[in-house]
């Protein structure tokens, strides 16, 4: 390995700049993959924030979570206030009321408020110093005693507006008896059991969410893959030149190869580095980001050690793959002459079905009776998965197809030509039809994603366009 790197000294800036290329690709999607890893980090957290409300709807429910514990008190969360106390310039106040006593769960990070005392969420607490005049505070009941910022792991965003209060066992007494007396069920749960003392969460992720974060990172992450697959690639072809002049001088296929790995993992670990570095700099338009209107815990934005480990593991692993593979099908002789061994498959029409299918499942749709099964399935979540799996396919399926339909175009220009260097050119591009796509499907795909995007969103702007007008016509 000394020699390795004493070669990769002596190249000095004609090695880093071959490098750079494979450098720029790796640092770009340890970007993306972090970002798109904080995004599913974000999303798991919001419905990890939801602790205080899953104890109370459990127990509203009855589940076997909540049933009595012996020698074990029952917490009272409320959740629900009467008239429009929950209404604020818009926007809506979660707001929950606890009685306990000594024997009484707590939840981990939030000690049980006794009558009077009263946690804000950053967001509630700010609105409450900003605009005294509106007295949120008293539309809740007396409260009197502020006992600080309601902890990241019990709220949903760091937008969102909540209070969680102490209630009296007369408010209790007092709310039960007025629900008892309209027939309504009490509006205080018996929590026995929170995040303390082995409560789980049965909330679920929304699965349009899941199918949008899934699919728009298959299209994010998929012509990366691409790119820096064909960047490795591109950088080991210049290189054969040099591993060839190595050979002609009586280095081994073992020493080339040393020199080929220490250089694809010097570019590699570099990159790792840059796209680490970038993703942690710019991590504020990551924390403005919004879902519902409402933006993440930086807290649950964050990468685990495993995660970051799993990415830096399977970057450096695919660099270093495509460049065992590419060498190991050019075979250079000891006289310093690079040949390729790779023998060329003719490409089937069957590559083509792939896409065409999708094609046809969006046709299909734009029918009436595609129009009518979606209007009968619109509460149903089997429109979103089969249209996302119809994207899919589209989407694989230009990979699959681009060079069956390169090799076929190309075929027709040099049937076509009308001189030898069309003729040339076309017949070049019919055998390797499979490689020179592949130089440019990062692109194909960026392409497809976008304006897939641009027609998605003008669709939904003009469809909202369509609904304001029908409604002012109506009013």
């Amino acid at each position: 390995m000394s020699v390795s790197w004493m070669l990769l000294k002596k190249s000095g800036r004609q090695s880093f700049a071959r490098l750079g290329l494979t450098t720029v690709a790796v640092a770009l999607g340890i970007v993306l993959v972090c970002y798109f890893t904080a995004g599913v980090n974000g999303l798991m957290g919001r419905v990890n924030g939801l602790a205080i409300n899953t104890a109370a709807y459990q127990a509203t429910r009855g589940v076997a979570e909540q049933k009595p514990i012996a020698g074990v008190e029952p917490l009272k969360v409320g959740g629900t206030q009467r008239g429009d106390a929950s209404k604020w310039r818009g926007q809506s106040i979660q707001s929950y009321s606890m009685y306990g006593t000594a024997k009484s769960p707590q939840f981990a990070k939030l000690k049980t408020p006794r009558p009077g005392e009263y946690y804000l969420s950053k967001a509630l607490a700010d609105a409450v110093a900003e605009y005294p005049e509106d007295n949120i505070l008293a539309r809740f009941g007396k409260n009197t005693k502020y006992l600080g910022v309601i902890p990241s792991e019990y709220t949903t965003s760091p937008d969102a507006l909540m209070i969680v209060r102490g209630a009296s066992a007369e408010e209790v007494s007092e709310s039960d008896a007025f629900t008892k007396s309209q027939g309504q069920p009490s509006y205080f749960a018996d929590v026995y059991r929170t995040d303390a003392n082995g409560l789980k969460s049965d909330a679920k992720i929304d699965p349009v969410a899941v199918i949008v974060f899934g699919v728009g990172g298959t299209i994010l992450l998929f012509p990366i893959v691409i790119f820096v697959s064909v960047a490795t690639q591109l950088g080991a072809a210049q290189r054969e030149k040099r591993y060839a002049a190595l050979r002609l001088i009586g280095a081994t296929k073992r020493q080339v190869g040393r020199v080929l790995m220490l250089e694809s993992l010097l570019a590699s670990v570099v990159g790792v580095i840059i796209g680490l570095g970038g993703f942690w700099l710019l991590q504020a338009p990551l924390q403005d980001f919004k879902m519902d209107g409402m933006r993440f815990n930086p807290s649950d934005l964050a990468l685990t050690g495993t995660q970051y480990a799993l990415i830096i593991g399977l970057t450096l692993g695919l660099t270093t793959f495509v460049n065992w593979r590419r060498m190991r099908r050019a075979q250079i002789s000891p006289l310093g002459v690079s040949r390729s061994v790779e023998k060329v498959k003719k490409l089937r029409a069957w590559r083509a079905l792939v896409p065409a299918l999708g094609i046809a499942f969006f046709a299909w749709l734009s029918s009436k009776p595609g129009r009518d099964w979606l209007a009968a399935n619109k509460e149903s979540a089997l429109p979103s998965v089969l249209l996302m799996a119809a994207l899919l396919l589209v989407m694989f399926g230009l990979i699959l197809a681009g060079g069956w339909l390169t090799n076929k175009l190309s075929l027709l220009a040099a049937r076509w030509a009308n001189n030898g260097s069309m003729l040339i050119a076309g017949k070049r591009t019919a055998v390797h039809s499979r490689t020179v796509f592949r130089s440019v499907s990062g692109v194909v795909l960026a392409l497809f994603a976008g304006s897939f995007y641009l027609t998605a969103t003008s669709g939904i702007e003009g469809l909202i366009l369509r609904l304001s007008k029908i409604t002012v016509f109506h009013s």
